[in-house]
């Protein structure tokens, strides 16, 4: 998406898991728009040049690593 056609929408988080991280009991996590491997940069409110929208508590910059997350059972 262009600096000139920018709207704020799209995924907020993802989650991953396969037969065998259940076996092992955990999954990987990241939140914010998608990077695509660094075919699109990070989202960036301070570049954001679209409509107004509320964003209390929401950082500046998303560009977030995956996380492991290990579930306790």
């Amino acid at each position: 998406m262009s600096a000139y056609n920018q709207s704020a929408f799209g995924m907020t988080d993802c989650k991953v898991s396969s037969e065998e991280t259940i076996r092992e009991n955990y999954f990987w996590a990241i939140s914010g728009p998608p990077v695509s491997n660094g075919r699109f940069p990070p989202f960036d409110w301070r570049t954001y040049n679209g409509p107004v929208v509320p964003r209390v508590g929401i950082v500046d910059r998303s560009d977030f690593e995956w996380q492991r997350i290990d579930i306790d059972i």
